[in-house]
């Protein structure tokens, strides 16, 4: 494991539900976990769909294996970094040898859910 190679600082977020003032109740996420990171650029490019040009980047976030990333699970998960928002799609435990874990997630405009 290489640490100087994670450069990177990313905010990792869980859903929760919170109530305003007037009790109306709706989905919110918040920081549970900030650290740093490798990140390595899976499947770069724009996705041209007729008069819609979107991006459709796709990252891996390398990060070390910790207690706070020991329990997490990719579908109540985000990811921040460098104020984008990640949607992840899968976690890779690299053979469960408790040192690193990479997180792969695609750049979205809007959290979806």
């Amino acid at each position: 494991m290489h640490i100087n190679l994670m450069n990177e600082r990313i905010q990792l977020l869980s859903p929760r539900v919170t109530k305003d003032k007037n009790g109306n109740h709706f989905n919110d996420w918040y920081q549970i976990y900030e650290c740093a990171a490798q990140v390595s650029e899976i499947r770069p490019g724009e996705k041209d769909t007729g008069r819609i040009v979107y991006d459709d980047t796709q990252l891996t976030f390398k990060v070390r294996y910790s207690s706070e990333v020991s329990h997490l699970d990719s579908t109540k998960l985000r990811i921040m970094f460098h104020g984008e928002k990640y949607e992840v799609l899968g976690i890779d435990y690299l053979n469960y040898k408790y040192k690193q874990l990479q997180i792969h997630a695609r750049k979205v405009s809007e959290w979806s859910r």
